[in-house]
């Protein structure tokens, strides 16, 4: 018999990724099968100058899309198609609200349009969730530390979060454990901050990830106790406290306030379901690109990022693309699809910038919110 659940399953199974979205708009936008054609043609014939030649160097066409070239395959974006893109690589429970750089390198990987770069802008600068979470003065710099981690897991951070109010009473602290090198981040929600339950996070973490030579803390009595002391003795960790009036001192401060932000842009409007949009949180973190390291912490512990649904399906596709184009070897080989294509090419000049090269007025992103609309 058939569950709810299954029918969830199997409804989440069958909805489009947004690279599904974009080719399906890519396809059905006259203005983008005309460059298509147009490109088709230059393959076809050769280029007869230099712009023609930047085009088919710049641009390729595969079963029927277009793509842009650069150190990887992206997919154009017709503008039809581009608030989507934008509200997947910013607004999705997956991204989290980043800034505008991530949120355009995130993008970047998969797609391309001329203005990405402004709309990118413009579409984090307007976004309400953003402004309502992420105000505040920006807090002094941390000194520099003469302690700076030569591998992952060798150096970590531990914090503790609460007592938060209105939440569950299993949920009313959250321990926040980092590591120094990469920047990986673990969290788990509890009741109670006791030596007990620190310990006890602390192992689950060690004994999947390795045990440190260093841990940093603050100066809370808790860190004092005769059993904190006797563990960190036991598996040969150093303990290091930073002063509690002065915890930008410790280097988890900024991913504590990046972890703090994420999670109030995801359950904004409802601050008392933070546990359950936590594990969201984490994965939008962990795969966010760290301006110290200049990597992702999945790229440093792992060396790929996490995927986000349906991603490994476009990914695998866009190898297959660049194989196939390495295996051609110039473009000047691609042929048309059909003689009906061949015939299409004539009513297409020779001359002339692709529509999505144009330098016109740019059109604006559709907006967030429009005049009289319903909030």
């Amino acid at each position: 018999m058939e569950t709810n659940s299954d029918v969830d399953w199997f409804t989440q199974m069958e909805q489009e990724t947004i690279v599904d979205i974009v080719k399906r708009v890519q396809l059905d936008d006259v203005s983008v099968q005309r460059d298509k054609l147009r490109l088709d043609r230059i393959m076809l014939v050769g280029p007869q100058d230099d712009d023609e030649t930047r085009q088919i160097t710049e641009y390729t066409v595969w079963e029927n899309l277009v793509w842009k070239e650069n150190e990887t395959l992206q997919l154009y974006v017709p503008k039809s198609a581009r608030r989507q893109v934008l509200e997947e690589c910013h607004d999705s429970e997956f991204a989290g609200h980043p800034g505008s750089e991530e949120t355009r390198r995130v993008a970047r990987k998969q797609f391309w349009w001329k203005e990405m770069d402004e709309d990118v802008a413009e579409w984090v600068r307007s976004c309400v969730v953003c402004a309502a979470v992420k105000v505040g003065r920006p807090k002094e710099k941390a000194p520099l530390r003469s302690r700076t981690p030569q591998a992952p897991w060798k150096m970590v951070s531990l914090d503790v979060l609460g007592p938060f109010e209105g939440v569950d009473l299993n949920h009313r602290f959250l321990l926040v454990l980092t590591d120094l090198f990469s920047r990986w981040v673990e969290a788990k929600p509890t009741g109670r901050a006791t030596t007990h339950d620190q310990v006890e996070f602390l192992h689950d973490v060690f004994i999947r990830y390795g045990y440190p030579v260093t841990i940093i803390t603050d100066s809370a009595r808790t860190y004092t106790s005769e059993p904190w002391r006797e563990y960190l003795e036991a598996h040969h960790i150093e303990h290091v406290q930073s002063a509690i009036y002065h915890q930008q001192a410790n280097p988890e401060e900024r991913r504590i306030r990046e972890l703090k932000k994420t999670l109030r842009a995801l359950v904004y409007g409802d601050t008392a379901g933070w546990p359950k949009k936590l594990p969201q949180a984490l994965f939008a973190l962990r795969n966010r690109r760290n301006v110290a390291t200049g990597a992702t912490p999945t790229q440093i512990l792992f060396g790929v990022e996490l995927k986000r649904p349906g991603v490994w399906t476009a990914v695998d596709k866009q190898k297959e693309i660049q194989l196939n184009l390495h295996n051609l070897g110039v473009k000047k080989m691609f042929r048309a699809d059909s003689l009906e294509e061949v015939s299409l090419r004539g009513r297409f000049p020779r001359r002339g910038v692709l529509d999505f090269e144009e330098d016109v007025k740019k059109e604006e992103v559709p907006g967030r919110f429009q005049l009289g609309g319903v909030l």
